[in-house]
């Protein structure tokens, strides 16, 4: 019977650390989010940005979206462009290194980012 019973509290708590974490940030109560290096160690974490129409989804990744230590999107960024319902876009990004194969201390979205999207949701992958 206690075999049984420390199976099942151990079934459950496997199960338990396999549910992923998720942030999700109301706009309309913060202007901004980061998470630190302590939080990111260990995972890859995907961003997910709503807008209205792709040319705003790209526009704020393009210049309204700060990754980690101010480094240049450009090649070291994957973007996942991703159709919603009703003609809105996400875009998705990870928050991995490639250069440096590591994950990056820190995601930032700054307060231009607040104008064009209400909802920034922060997944561990």
């Amino acid at each position: 019977m206690g075999r049984m019973i420390a199976g099942a509290l151990s079934l459950f708590l496997f199960a338990v650390s396999c549910v992923s974490t998720r942030y999700e940030v109301d706009y309309s109560k913060s202007t901004s989010v980061s998470f630190d290096a302590d939080l990111a160690k260990g995972h890859i974490w995907e961003c997910i940005i709503e807008g209205e129409n792709r040319e705003r989804a790209e526009l704020i990744a393009a210049d309204y979206l700060n990754i980690g230590e101010g480094a240049d999107v450009t090649g070291k960024y994957v973007f996942h462009i991703v159709p919603l319902k009703e003609g809105a876009v996400s875009i998705r990004y990870v928050c991995r290194n490639f250069l440096k194969n590591e994950i990056l201390k820190d995601v930032t979205v700054g307060y231009a980012a607040v104008e064009r999207f209400g909802r920034l949701v922060l997944e561990e992958m």
